[in-house]
């Protein structure tokens, strides 16, 4: 009688432990998937919302970065003047940078809404920045999710450790390719883009190289 007890107890507490455990691992999923989903969430709302104003403010005049609003510590935001009609505007940007991209006087091509004069970009400088913040967003998001996905799976085949492992390190290497090239694309431009990918494709032509050598 007393041998069943136990054993009804070992079973009890064994259970706890294994729900417990169970437990912890559906938290830390959800938590995953709500940071990776978060991430692509953000970018495609910066996207539609980068399509959006620039469906919206089609009318083109000139102006001129008059001054800079300094936000937080080192962020700079353009404060332009523009003239629609016989009217005058001296409004700042929406977007932020750590340093001034124009200078003070200089004249910027501004695209503004004809429905609201007060809404309006830089040419090459406000959508740039937010489509490209999208853009990065959504890859980073979707690289980090199919990643983790081909590692649930690779990680349940049945196969040689070592060649598994090699398997899984080059999937990782690639997805972390993929997002700084992605991100030198958005920002830097496709000329340092391809200066990046070369010295890459060196760098790891070096390094087998090297191993080859030391085998």
């Amino acid at each position: 009688m007393n041998q069943t007890i136990s054993g009804e107890n070992e079973e009890t507490l064994y259970s706890g432990k294994s729900g417990k455990k169970a437990g912890g691992k559906v938290l830390l999923i959800l938590f995953f998937a709500v940071f990776v989903l978060g991430f692509g969430a953000a970018g495609v709302l910066m996207l539609h919302s980068t399509y959006i104003k620039g469906k919206a403010c089609s009318a083109e005049t000139d102006g001129i970065v008059i001054d800079y609003n300094r936000n937080y510590k080192h962020m700079y935001t353009p404060i332009v003047e523009y003239q629609v009609g016989d009217q005058m505007f001296t409004s700042g940007t929406n977007t932020r940078s750590n340093h001034r991209p124009f200078k003070k006087g200089e004249s910027v091509s501004i695209y503004y809404n004809p429905k609201n004069p007060d809404e309006f970009y830089l040419k090459g400088y406000d959508l740039k920045v937010t489509y490209s913040l999208g853009v990065i967003f959504v890859v980073f998001s979707m690289g980090v999710l199919t990643v983790s996905v081909l590692f649930a799976v690779i990680s349940r085949t049945k196969m040689d450790k070592e060649r598994k492992e090699r398997i899984l390190a080059n999937i990782f290497l690639s997805a972390a390719v993929l997002i700084i090239l992605t991100a030198f694309l958005c920002l830097a431009g496709p000329g340092i883009t391809i200066c990046i990918l070369i010295f890459m494709v060196l760098f790891a032509l070096y390094g087998r190289h090297q191993n080859r050598r030391r085998q």
